[in-house]
């Protein structure tokens, strides 16, 4: 089991450097659908490793995923694109302008970041988590992002 998850991670880190021609090589009109793309596999393979092999049914990831995004966000977003960061019109002119969108933090900072606090949360979520199985882990996992919602 050991050698498996090795032999997964060496090649989650150098699948994207044999995979096909370097980035740099394709432009700029790749890039953006590229940087969607990852995150979204790397939820999915996280889900595929506990469903596919452990057999438990979690719907969770998105609320993991959710918190990921939105501390990338808090302290990588930048607080001069005052449009980006309130997301409705001020007609009245009653808002001021508001830094609150982001700490505009390098990426070296807010990604690791992101990945940190998410894991956090999955600490004080798992000792719940762990007692329950099947649907009632469904059930658990649900209520995770629900809580995330609201």
């Amino acid at each position: 089991m050991a050698f498996l998850l090795l032999w997964l991670i060496l090649m989650g880190l150098g699948a994207p450097y044999f995979s096909g021609p370097p980035i740099f090589l394709l432009g700029n009109t790749w890039i953006n659908p590229i940087t969607n793309m990852l995150p979204l596999a790397i939820a999915a393979l996280g889900l595929n490793i506990l469903v596919g092999v452990t057999g438990q049914v979690s719907l969770g990831h998105a609320f993991f995923m959710g918190v990921g995004a939105y501390t990338a966000v808090s302290l990588g977003g930048n607080g001069d694109e005052w449009q980006a960061c309130v997301p409705f019109h001020d007609e009245l002119g009653l808002l001021e302008k508001s830094s609150q969108c982001g700490l505009g933090l390098p990426i070296w900072i807010w990604l690791p970041m992101s990945g940190v606090v998410a894991t956090l949360i999955g600490i004080l979520v798992s000792p719940a988590a762990v007692k329950v199985r099947g649907l009632y882990l469904a059930i658990v996992t649900v209520g995770l992002v629900f809580v995330g919602l609201h």
